[in-house]
């Protein structure tokens, strides 16, 4: 008990708050009866004094915990999009998706560009990243979506593209070929290369350096969907 007191005493003084003086009590008409026995404080004394003296210890003041919070802006900024996609709400969701799935800032801009597809994928958007996050010395990650459940979802996703990006006349499981530039010594001979990317049924190829991506052999029949010049403005500071 008397631990209990000189904690919640302790506590008092270090608050600035005292405890008030008990009232003198009159002393006439009061004979002296001998010594005053000091009577042991009782059980409900002694947990009053412990809860007093926690609820006096709150008045220390405790630093708070510093939390870091995430800029806004790099969640409410939209990427421009050069070309024209069908939905460009959606186009704008799964760039932002995907950039916090990825950990990286979503690109300032991309080029894109909404395609036919075939019958089980019958409207593809292809999305060129131009962004130094997505792209390195072999080249930059190219995004073939197609709308979904919950907005447009990823069919593939290619490395080391440069532009152009065709969308050739030719189709394999009844999607059109995509061609693109390759550069570097991946295949025979000097100079860039156009690699054809064919779709397996459930997804397109997804390095154009290694099978079943191929050389496009003869002309390049078809339609330019991301041209260099796009990429080149996208790229500009």
């Amino acid at each position: 008990g008397e631990i209990a007191f000189a904690v919640l005493r302790r506590h008092r003084r270090r608050c600035g708050t005292r405890r008030p003086p008990h009232p003198r009590q009159p002393t006439s008409g009061m004979r002296n009866s001998g010594p005053v026995r000091r009577s042991r404080p009782s059980m409900t004394r002694i947990l009053h004094a412990l809860l007093s003296a926690a609820v006096l210890s709150a008045c220390s003041p405790v630093p708070a915990p510093s939390i870091a919070f995430a800029s806004p802006q790099a969640a409410t900024s939209e990427t421009t999009v050069i070309g024209v996609v069908d939905d460009p709400q959606a186009l704008q969701t799964f760039l932002r998706l995907n950039a916090v799935k990825s950990g990286v800032s979503p690109p300032p801009t991309v080029v894109a560009q909404t395609v036919d597809g075939g019958p089980r994928h019958p409207r593809i958007t292809l999305v060129y990243m131009s962004a130094p996050e997505w792209c390195g010395s072999g080249g930059c990650k190219l995004f073939i979506l197609e709308p979904g459940h919950s907005g447009l979802e990823a069919l593939a996703g290619v490395t080391l593209v440069h532009a152009p990006v065709l969308i050739l006349d030719t189709q394999t499981h009844d999607m059109p070929d995509i061609a693109v530039r390759v550069r570097g010594e991946y295949y025979p001979g000097e100079g860039e290369k156009m690699v054809v990317l064919p779709f397996d049924g459930r997804t397109y190829a997804s390095n154009p350096t290694v099978p079943p991506a191929r050389l496009l052999q003869g002309p390049a029949d078809g339609e330019v969907a991301i041209s260099e010049d796009q990429v080149a403005i996208a790229f500009r500071p």
